[in-house]
């Protein structure tokens, strides 16, 4: 006989071996012993969840021999719907009988009675996949089948059914099973086959399980062949190219000792063995969290991923900050991999870049080798480069095209009224002149203005926004971005204004109009000490020294950014983008925060 694979073999036979769903289990169980059966339902849910074994089990319980609710597994009725040859129990798989004659001919053999049980049941699995023409046709037999006929629809993308399928069953939303229940499962089946498993390796395959009782089953019987009836670590570990615990430690030390060579060489010996950059930063994250737990509570039980001994090595390597500097960076990286192409260089430059804010935040002083003779004012603005250098930055990328931001407006677009020439007067306190070959860094500089971190907070809502980009030069943001942003880091060491162009220097232009301007920011405390009502004053004298004129500065976070350039790309591709002229009288005076 040929091998049956493990999901298959270990199909629950009864409602008490269904891993998870208890609450569905219970309402069924009630509604046959109450003898209370709807003509239809709709078991919806993420894939492997188990909709069809559990319809299966209710068309057990509808025609065993025993009675109605009972599943002997022995009598012809229970025997036939487990091997699948029940004459009454049709399985039906929508996505290759999904049309309007498929239907039409599942109708006509309706009204004949059962041929051996109680009940004529319909299994249709992936109902999302038929078409609208077979939805309709199936309405008025679905409403009202036969007395002895249900219907039981399954699917994993509900949302596709249309709404008048939906509300002539009852629904059922499976979730995604527990740890726990998996692992239950996955042991129970070990111990009936005798195979030796080491606990971490079972604990993995359920996390790559992710919730599915049929995929950690699949990946067992995958794990099994490879390792000859034995369950390890290391054997999971090879098959599915993922990093060690161990590994992921190392590469956190790495990190924590700012060793580039050796992060990058971890890194590279990963990516040979074929790991996956997703789901290896999905375990970083998994670390950081179970040490930033422990640092908070010191409760060992609840770590779901380090031991005490582990958690206590992370935690001696970073602090708090370092800690939420690190997740801060990682969920960014998560979410840029879905826009990305090569995922391998974003996850690089993540790591490059948390190196660097961990530096910074230990206050590592970085200095800058300049001539023999003293710096002259004039020399100062010419090397506004190499002090930009030592200003604490961590600035969005920014590419020629800004596929990010939305097509603000081109030459061609301009708005009538002309915008005045740029006039950029710099007021900075040079330093003392020394004889020195090192210009201090911004972090020593006592500031006479320090930044409000708390505060009242102005807050544009998302229709603003739009209006705000249907203004925005884009001419004029790509002159300030390119030509005159850097201006910042000299004015990062005038003790007047210096904290509060530090702030701006972290982020990077996003849209400007004659009335405002909006700041993209990769951190979100950046965007939120520049919406502080106290800090505007500043933020606009900086302006001023920019570009000429004296404007309100608003934050946005990097996802506030995104958002905003899809609803203005779907605005604009339906031409429901406001018009000019009326945003123009809308606007005006909104935005004076400061007299």
């Amino acid at each position: 006989m040929s091998y049956k694979a493990l999901y298959r073999t270990y199909r629950p036979l009864t409602f008490g071996e269904v891993a998870g769903q208890k609450a569905i289990v219970r309402t069924l169980q009630n509604a046959l012993n109450q003898n209370k059966m709807a003509h239809a339902y709709l078991f919806s849910g993420p894939r492997g969840t188990g909709k069809t074994t559990m319809a299966k089990l209710f068309a057990k319980a509808l025609n065993c021999d025993e009675g109605v609710g009972q599943q002997c597994n022995c009598c012809i009725n229970c025997k036939g719907i487990n091997d699948g040859t029940h004459p009454d129990v049709y399985e039906i798989d929508a996505a290759s009988n999904n049309g309007v004659e498929d239907v039409r001919q599942l109708i006509e053999n309706i009204n004949y009675a059962p041929i051996r049980g109680r009940y004529k049941v319909y299994i249709i699995d992936e109902v999302h996949m038929m078409t609208q023409s077979a939805f309709n046709a199936l309405l008025k037999t679905l409403e009202e089948p036969p007395s002895n006929v249900i219907f039981i629809l399954a699917t994993t993308e509900p949302h596709k059914v249309i709404p008048t399928i939906l509300s002539r069953c009852q629904r059922y939303n499976f979730s995604k099973v527990s740890d726990r229940d998996i692992s239950n499962r996955l042991k129970t089946i070990l111990k009936t086959e005798a195979i030796p498993f080491e606990e971490e390796a079972l604990n993995l395959l359920i996390s790559l399980a992710d919730g599915g009782v049929r995929d950690a089953l699949s990946m067992l019987d995958q794990v099994l062949a490879y390792a000859h009836q034995h369950l390890r670590l290391d054997d999971v570990l090879a098959l599915f190219a993922l990093t060690s615990k161990l590994e992921q430690i190392d590469l956190l030390k790495a990190i924590a000792a700012s060793n580039v060579e050796e992060v990058f060489t971890i890194l590279n010996n990963l990516i040979d063995k074929g790991i996956d950059v997703r789901r290896l930063t999905m375990d970083l994250l998994n670390l950081l969290k179970d040490a930033l737990v422990y640092y908070r509570t010191k409760n060992i039980e609840l770590l779901n991923h380090l031991r005490e001994s582990e958690v206590i090595e992370i935690i001696e390597l970073f602090a708090v900050t370092d800690l939420n500097i690190m997740i801060e960076s990682l969920l960014k990286a998560q979410a840029d991999y879905r826009f990305a192409s090569d995922i391998k260089n974003i996850f690089e430059i993540t790591l490059l870049r948390i190196i660097t804010l961990l530096n910074e935040e230990k206050g590592i002083e970085k200095v800058v080798t300049t001539p023999s003779q003293p710096l002259k004012s004039a020399a100062a603005v010419s090397k506004k480069q190499e002090i930009a250098s030592t200003v604490s930055k961590s600035k969005p990328e920014q590419a020629s095209d800004e596929p990010e931001l939305p097509p603000f407006m081109t030459q061609t677009d301009k708005k009538t009224a002309d915008v005045p020439e740029f006039e950029t007067k710099i007021e900075l306190k040079q330093p003392k002149q020394k004889e020195e070959t090192s210009i201090p860094v911004p972090k020593k500089v006592e500031y006479s203005n320090p930044l409000i971190k708390e505060g009242q907070a102005i807050e544009l809502d998302e229709e603003t926004v739009i209006k705000i980009l249907t203004l925005a030069d884009r001419d004029e943001k790509l002159t300030l971005r390119n030509e005159r942003w850097d201006d910042l880091a000299l004015m990062c060491m005038d003790t007047e204004i210096g904290e509060h162009a530090n702030v701006l220097y972290n982020g990077a232009p996003y849209a400007l109009s004659h009335e405002i301007i909006l700041i993209e920011f990769n951190f979100d405390q950046y965007a939120r000490y520049v919406n502080i009502l106290e800090n505007q004053k500043i933020m606009q004298d900086i302006m001023e020294k920019l570009i000429g004129r004296r404007i309100p500065v608003y934050g946005l976070t990097h996802g506030q950014a995104v958002g905003f350039a899809r609803k203005y790309r779907s605005m604009n591709q339906i031409q429901k983008l406001p018009r000019v002229k009326n945003v123009t009288k809308e606007l005006e005076g909104k935005f004076d925060y400061v007299e």
